[in-house]
């Protein structure tokens, strides 16, 4: 084994090569344990942003309403969807009625052109002036 030397106020002290490699390991463990703490708050962050984002995925494709997000634990994505199912299940007034297809269109209040509507509007006119003759 070597010796290192390390003269401390007119004392000498002699280390083995051991002592001196156990004391930069500590120092480096120390210093290791400052810069981990940043990154891993970041990494945390950026994990508990991808949840949140998953949850409003989640609620935006079950129509659910969006308060969820703000009521329910986002943390866990999972746990989250199941709590929302089960809030929906016991309260199903919470998820709004789905509007029927067609809606209106991009120009003025006038509603979008659905095929079964033509269907209906022919019948419709078909009943009303054939049942005259």
């Amino acid at each position: 084994m070597e010796e290192q030397i390390i003269t401390t106020q007119n004392e000498e002290r002699t280390f083995t090569q051991d002592e001196v490699n156990r004391i930069i390991q500590e120092r480096l463990a120390r210093v290791k344990d400052k810069v981990e703490t940043p990154d891993g708050e970041k990494v945390q962050d950026i994990i508990n942003r991808e949840n949140k984002l998953n949850c409003r995925e989640y609620i935006l494709n079950q129509g659910y309403p969006s308060v969820l997000l703000d009521i329910l634990d986002t943390s866990n994505s999972e746990a989250f969807q199941a709590s929302a199912d089960k809030l929906i299940e016991a309260f199903p007034q919470l998820k709004p009625q789905t509007p029927e297809p067609g809606g209106t269109g991009s120009i003025g209040n006038f509603p979008r052109h659905r095929p079964d509507q033509d269907t209906l509007l022919n019948k419709q006119l078909e009943n009303v002036f054939l049942s005259k003759e």
